[in-house]
């Protein structure tokens, strides 16, 4: 196992660097490396909260499924108690996203008190479930109670047997859509979380994008995650893909390749803009996105393309009179990073109740400089000790 993995992971770092020119194009700093989601550090609490919006919070290494492409299988990290949870929250300051995750954090009896516990702190509540217990529907009124916020499920496709390969149980697939269907009736903001493993389910990202747009009264957005060799991988496949074989997927659908990474530098040039106006400047994600409107039942691109790729040039030759064109064009969207005090958190909380669709193609193996600053950050515990590590993703 260990030396079919060692194979795998080498043939990712080839497939990155024959990927190369895509990921120039929107990450200047692109290096051909890996750098892995596994290093672990002391904490420094003094610089995620003056530095960092997003963390992961791991509460448990405990699951209640079996997957065979779990990337958190040797953390080994323990439980961390409703104390440890209340200290967290009091290092990392107010208004920071904060994922609930584990392991499985529904395996926690006390969970609703951990929800609790970070929305008292004055953060915001998500959490990063299998769904499992979400079948349940008096289960997600008590979430909804507790003060979640959002949820991110893990789906992967609209076939029984693509669980059985990936999950080890072909009748999660059952499971998750009986989850979706309560957090529907209960009107819980939902993020998709796909894994696409080559030869197994890439074929249906389109059906998942259609399923979320006919669903995007709770359904926000869809991360696409490029399965990766780490962890208890224990797939047989062919090749590996990278987010530019899943735009080119998507493209089948008419959505703009281009489209993915001049919004990721939209993004990029936004966060320089705000941290001269003093707002923190972060790194949203690593990865490409776009960012639709829902209308009848159709995807339209909430700034297009040419808008973006013309403020971007403009952005970066300083052609002022241009960005304030596409401010006054845009001005809309404008009004809202507004009443959202310039903060990007709440800004996509905002944009959450309005008829719009994210899409991520990412990967949980990133090819960047070891040294670039990334936002989301994951904390856990471990022999009475904090730990964080960067999540690339």
């Amino acid at each position: 196992m260990k030396t079919r993995t060692t194979t795998y992971a080498s043939r990712v770092s080839q497939k990155i660097k024959t990927d190369s020119k895509f990921f120039k194009s929107y990450m200047t700093d692109f290096k051909n490396e890996i750098l892995q989601n596994q290093k672990l550090s002391q904490v420094d609490w003094n610089d995620l909260k003056k530095n960092h919006t997003t963390f992961l919070l791991n509460v448990t290494k405990n699951c209640n499924s079996n997957c065979k492409i779990c990337y958190a299988k040797d953390r080994n990290n323990d439980e961390m108690t409703l104390k440890d949870v209340k200290f967290v929250m009091s290092r990392l300051g107010k208004g920071k996203k904060i994922v609930i995750t584990g392991g499985e954090p529904t395996t926690r009896q006390d969970l609703s008190k951990i929800i609790k516990q970070v929305k008292d702190s004055g953060n915001h509540a998500y959490l990063y479930t299998n769904g499992l217990r979400l079948s349940d529907r008096e289960y997600v009124q008590d979430l909804k109670k507790s003060g979640i916020e959002f949820i991110i499920l893990s789906f992967d496709g609209f076939k029984p047997d693509t669980y059985k390969k990936l999950r080890s149980n072909q009748d999660h697939l059952t499971t998750k859509l009986h989850a979706l269907k309560n957090l529907k009736q209960e009107a819980m903001k939902t993020q998709l979380s796909y894994t696409v493993v080559q030869g197994i389910n890439e074929k249906e990202l389109g059906k998942t994008v259609d399923f979320a747009v006919k669903n995007n009264d709770f359904i926000k957005s869809i991360t696409f995650t490029c399965a990766t060799p780490i962890g208890r991988f224990d797939v047989e496949i062919d090749d590996f893909l990278t987010p530019k074989d899943i735009i080119e997927i998507l493209s089948e659908k008419g959505i703009r390749k281009e489209y993915f990474t001049e919004t990721k530098k939209f993004y990029d040039n936004m966060g320089k803009i705000l941290s001269r106006m003093g707002r923190k400047k972060i790194d949203r994600k690593l990865s490409p996105e776009a960012v639709y409107e829902i209308k009848e039942g159709k995807m339209e691109e909430i700034i297009k393309l040419e808008d973006l790729t013309q403020f971007n040039k403009d952005f970066e030759n300083k052609k002022f009179l241009g960005i304030l064109g596409f401010t006054w064009k845009y001005k809309r969207l404008g009004f809202e990073l507004i009443k959202s005090r310039l903060d990007l958190v709440r800004f996509e909380k905002r944009m959450a109740r309005k008829n719009v669709l994210n899409i991520f193609p990412t990967m949980i193996v990133t090819p960047i400089k070891s040294k670039r600053r990334v936002d989301t950050i994951e904390i856990m515990k471990k022999k009475d000790d904090f730990l964080q590590c960067a999540t690339p993703i």
